[in-house]
């Protein structure tokens, strides 16, 4: 169940390049495609292998393109086998082909080395020195890295940022952090899933990340149908605070936000859970928005995503 549904063709498209693109140099493609062409009998096991991967893919959700990097091997293997048969189809151009290949694979080799990373603890560091209004929502999958390089400090800045604020302090903004600009969580499957902003962000560079900040407005009742939404459940006795995620998932599909940050923690052998959660509202009427707000008072928290400087 964990990784990325495909539900299209273009996200399929868009699996498939990714998984080449950061696995595999251009000039390995190249030679393995010649393979292909020339030797298709010898080299058809790699169609196998990749058509297996396309399969899985569908059928089991998407990994990230490191899950793949198994295939590298076969298709570099396949790849000489492709260089050799095109030296052998024109033997005379053995420098011409030098004089293009060895280029191309120092080109990849470059672009690998310049190609941004994000860095998790510089990431924390400035993650850390905002403003305690500022809630901070992390892609599903890669709330794990943040976490697991960060601990236990990543856990206790999480709760920091669900924690009421003091009277008086600024409004509450959101800071969406991503490779691609999208706002994703986790079902309750472990699927990560695109939640569709439609309101306007402010663009705010994060080492090789991407944020955007947004407003939330604090609401006493239901939000309208198809408003995205946040909820706060802060720290509760395990069975009080599933309750609330299970009203807060009636009627409408609830997504955990920054899933890896919100751990258990046991203090005097009680088990507390506390959860970031967040969607598309439902129908207000099938929903159970004022069970929600009003069951444990003061431990949870709904909010309206604004465009930045629109809350009240």
């Amino acid at each position: 169940s964990w990784g990325s549904p495909i539900d299209s063709f273009g996200d399929l498209f868009s699996f498939l390049i990714d998984t080449a693109g950061q696995n595999l140099p251009y000039p390995v493609l190249f030679g393995a495609l010649t393979a292909l062409l020339l030797g298709f009998r010898r080299s058809r096991p790699l169609l196998w292998l990749w058509g297996c991967l396309t399969v899985s893919a569908v059928a089991f959700n998407a990994g990230p393109p490191r899950t793949y990097l198994p295939l590298a091997a076969a298709t570099a293997l396949t790849a000489g086998y492709g260089i050799d048969l095109l030296l052998r189809r024109f033997p005379g151009g053995r420098k011409y082909l030098a004089a293009c290949f060895v280029p191309a694979a120092l080109a990849a080799l470059a672009a690998a080395y310049r190609q941004p990373y994000p860095d998790w603890y510089a990431i924390h560091r400035t993650i850390r020195e905002l403003p305690p209004e500022i809630t901070v929502v992390f892609p599903a999958n890669d709330s794990n890295p943040l976490a697991w390089n960060n601990a236990p400090e990543s856990y206790r800045e999480q709760l920091r940022r669900i924690a009421p604020l003091p009277p008086g302090h600024a409004e509450r903004k959101l800071l969406v952090v991503s490779r691609d600009g999208s706002m994703t969580g986790s079902t309750s499957s472990g699927a990560e899933t695109k939640i569709p902003l439609s309101v306007p962000g402010i663009p705010v560079e994060l080492d090789a990340m991407h944020g955007m900040l947004y407003g939330l407005e604090e609401l006493d009742g239901p939000p309208a149908a198809g408003t995205p939404f946040l909820a706060f459940i802060r720290p509760l006795p395990e069975p009080e605070a599933k309750k609330l995620l299970r009203i807060l998932s009636a009627g409408q599909e609830c997504l955990f936000l920054n899933f890896w940050l919100c751990t258990p923690v046991t203090e005097n052998d009680i088990l507390y859970r506390y959860y970031l959660a967040g969607g598309i509202a439902g129908e207000p009427e099938k929903t159970g928005w004022d069970a929600f707000l009003h069951e444990k008072p003061g431990a949870t928290a709904l909010y309206r995503i604004v465009p930045a400087g629109k809350s009240r």
